[in-house]
This record gives structure tokens, C-alpha cells and sequence, in this order.
């Protein structure tokens, strides 16, 4: 992850691999690093979060994603392009 600043908003940018970004070990290092920065506003950054009609995948990873990253943290937006 990254910490960042930009004018007076404080960010974490949280980057999960590609293909491994739904393993126990990723989300509880995201969830580790989103709670030790939580006066932080966050990014998610991964792959394949959403689907073609800009939903979430249900299918593949961004379920899981969802429920177990975003839903526990406030202040956090995950970028994601579609495969």
C-alpha cells in the first residue's frame, strides 16, 4: 500500500494482485492496513471488480471483495477496469 497526500486530503491506496486479491491473506492485509489508516479516505485498486454493466461481479472476485473489504470499511472507493 501507499500513503499519500494530495492538497489536504490524506489517502491509502491498497493494491491487490491480480488473481490473488480473494485469498484470506489479501483480505486480511487490506482489511490490517484500511483499519490502521482508517482516519485515511482509501483506495482499492484491483482487477475485474466490476462487471460489463458496471455492477458488481458476482461471479468472479468482486462479491467477495465487496463483502469482505468495502462493506467493513467506510471512506473507500475501488477503482476497476473490466476484462
Amino acid at each position: 500500500y501507499d500513503l499519500i497526500t494530495i492538497g489536504d486530503y490524506d489517502w491509502i491506496v491498497v493494491y491487490l494482485g491480480y488473481g490473488r486479491e480473494v485469498s484470506d491473506e489479501a483480505i486480511a492485509f487490506a482489511n490490517d492496513a484500511l483499519q490502521r489508516y482508517s482516519q485515511r479516505n482509501a483506495i482499492v485498486a484491483t482487477h475485474a471488480y466490476l462487471n460489463n454493466g458496471g455492477t458488481i461481479d458476482e461471479a468472479a472476485r468482486g462479491q467477495r471483495i465487496y463483502d469482505n473489504i468495502v462493506v467493513p470499511n467506510e471512506r473507500l472507493a475501488v477503482p476497476s477496469f473490466i476484462e
